[in-house]
């Protein structure tokens, strides 16, 4: 190597200490690291004129600096290596079939691989930058797992997503923190799995199941209505024909006491035989408006000191059979107005959405505790006192509905009272086979 070409190398170093500047300049096929004060970078100097002007810097701010030379041949093969790996990684993340995310502590996205995109509907482009909630259905539930996953390093859990054309399903998403070199926290990373698939595997699972407890269930039930309806009947000719036969005042009273138990013992065997029954549905032309006039009509009397709002909107007739909906709202509301101790309010709504017929019935009573709302539809539960309740009027309801192709559902607060939302479809898109009504 020649002096001059020694003595511009030294120049070179000297001003960039000059500055605190960490640079790197190439030229005639070297780079030259120039360490700063604290620091070094890679500058890489290929244009004549820049590298006139950083002499002419050196010319006028002399300054003891050092350098070292590299073979640029070396640091591209590293920079290949590095560009190889990095691809294979790439390689790697975009072929899982699982969902990886990473973004900022406070939420913002800084990539994704295409699984994301897949599941998601958006483009790479469109989801970096943009906040995760983005993704979420619920966007407090999105910040509550990023909340926990700063406070305590991870969050495992199902959550409830959503894809750019406003679909949602259910995923598990694990989300932890990314740490540098240094043990420092730098970012997250969230890996979501759909599993819509297993939900609905466990939901069909769950109903078979269901399907064969409450045929058996209702075969039982069937066998012993009939077995207490034998003696009953002969129980209520006998009392009848005493009545007829006997005049002392103290025995009639005595006697009707036996009615009124036989007449209650009766009821629960209609009931069990209710329950049991299998039935062919009768479908026809329904105007649910008319049917829940009627129904709160007849159920009045039993509303005293109940307010009773309704709110009916317009709403197309449905095929379905009345008789059996009919019994759907009758034993709701008779559960709603039950609810209410004293005083309260029950609200009957009616709306068309999304091309089904939706009815809420809503009561301000006690209310359902939380431990027995998976369990309200199961026959012969009742949170009622014994000889108040079966237990099998919600259960028949239930199965009325799910016939028709429908829905029940239920929420409720402890102390502020339930809500009922029953949806039909219009067109009755039930089973035309004989099956157990809350099967």
């Amino acid at each position: 190597m020649g002096v001059v070409e020694t003595l511009r190398k030294y120049i070179l170093g000297i001003t960039i200490s000059l500055f605190g500047i960490t640079t790197s300049a190439a030229y005639f096929g070297y780079e030259y690291v120039i360490f700063g004060q604290k620091e070094f970078y890679f500058h890489m100097v290929d244009d004549f004129y820049e590298h006139v002007t950083i002499v002419v810097l050196t010319i006028l701010f002399p300054v003891v600096g050092f350098i070292v030379e590299h073979s640029i041949e070396e640091r591209r093969r590293f920079e290949a290596a590095l560009r190889e790996q990095s691809e294979f990684v790439s390689s790697i993340l975009n072929t899982v079939d699982l969902a990886i995310i990473t973004t900022t502590f406070d939420g913002h996205i800084l990539s994704c691989n295409r699984s994301a995109e897949e599941m998601f509907g958006h483009p790479q482009k469109d989801l970096v930058g943009r906040h995760i909630e983005t993704v979420f259905e619920d966007s407090s539930q999105a910040v509550e797992i990023l909340e926990a996953v700063v406070e305590r390093g991870r969050y495992d859990g199902e959550v409830v997503l959503k894809r750019s054309n406003g679909e949602t399903f259910p995923a598990y998403l694990s989300m932890r923190q990314i740490f540098d070199a240094r043990g420092r926290a730098t970012a997250l990373i969230g890996v979501a799995r759909d599993i819509t698939s297993e939900k609905e595997r466990e939901r069909l699972e769950k109903q078979i199941f269901e399907a064969e407890k409450l045929a058996s269930i209702g075969q039982l039930a069937a066998g012993v209505a009939h077995e207490i309806n034998n003696p009953l009947t002969s129980v209520t000719l006998i009392t009848e024909q005493l009545m007829r036969e006997v005049n002392d005042e103290k025995v009639q009273k005595k006697l009707k006491v036996i009615e009124r138990q036989v007449e209650g013992a009766a009821r629960i065997a209609r009931s069990l035989l209710n329950f049991a029954r299998q039935v062919t549905p009768e479908i026809s032309d329904v105007d649910i408006n008319s049917l829940l006039t009627r129904v709160l009509e007849e159920l009045s009397l039993q509303m005293k000191g109940i307010t009773l709002k309704k709110d009916f909107g317009e709403l197309p007739l449905i095929k379905g059979d009345e008789l059996q909906l009919r019994q759907v709202f009758t034993n709701v509301i008779l559960n709603a107005i039950q609810a209410i101790d004293d005083k309260g309010e029950i609200s009957v709504s009616t709306r068309v959405r999304d091309g089904e017929v939706v009815i809420k019935i809503s009561d301000t009573g006690r209310g359902i505790p939380k431990e027995y709302m998976s369990r309200i539809f199961e026959p012969f539960f009742t949170t009622k006192e014994l000889g108040k309740g079966t237990g099998l009027g919600l259960a028949i309801a239930h199965g009325i509905v799910e016939r028709h192709g429908g829905r029940i559902e239920v929420e409720s607060e402890l102390g502020k009272g339930t809500t009922f939302t029953i949806t039909l479809p219009v067109e009755y898109s039930g089973t035309e086979n004989k099956i157990y009504e809350n099967s």
